[in-house]
């Protein structure tokens, strides 16, 4: 097995070494999605959302106590190993250590709408399909994990509300805070 670059360090220079990866494509996930769907009914979006969040409180700790990560920059790190890994890209807006809101631009989650054929992006990839807009935002398992992620970070709960997504047909996902 070839061996694959660990995004964790900022280096780009470490190997995984006795761990595998795994790599999915937007297709892929959006089957998986629609399987979850099939099993879960409307809980698919519970079930996404509640692996979000635990991977997202997994994830920040494991990095925390790693030694490629200081905790005074720990968020960028999060959010730029992520966009490393094909997540998106993050903008995420604190002010006076508050939250204000989350930008994703090229959200994995919503992007694999474009493969259901629900997704307005569908147009020039595959014009078979349909180009309606999904009529909600998708983005649970990011949802949970940004939830997560800033909750644990800024030692409070952080709930967010999804007001904008790319699978209901807008260009970036935005996550307010809900109160």
């Amino acid at each position: 097995m070839e061996n694959l670059k660990n995004t964790h360090d900022p280096s780009n220079t470490r190997q995984i070494k006795n761990d595998y990866a795994v790599i999915l494509k937007d297709q892929t996930l959006a089957d998986i999605k629609s399987a979850l769907k099939a099993l879960f009914g409307p809980a698919d979006q519970a079930f996404l959302y509640a692996i979000g969040k635990m991977y997202g409180i997994y994830y920040y700790k494991q990095l925390l106590n790693s030694d490629v990560s200081s905790s005074s920059n720990i968020l960028e790190q999060i959010f730029e190993f992520k966009r490393e890994e094909g997540w998106g890209n993050f903008e995420i807006s604190l002010e006076n250590g508050e939250f204000k809101n989350a930008v994703v631009r090229d959200s994995f989650e919503a992007r694999s709408y474009r493969w259901s054929g629900k997704s307005p992006h569908t147009m020039k990839d595959m014009p078979n399909k349909s180009l309606e807009p999904v009529p909600m935002p998708q983005c649970s398992f990011l949802k949970g994990f940004l939830e997560a992620v800033l909750s644990f970070h800024l030692k409070k709960n952080i709930h967010l509300n999804e007001v904008e997504c790319i699978a209901a047909g807008n260009d970036k996902c935005i996550f307010l805070q809900k109160f």
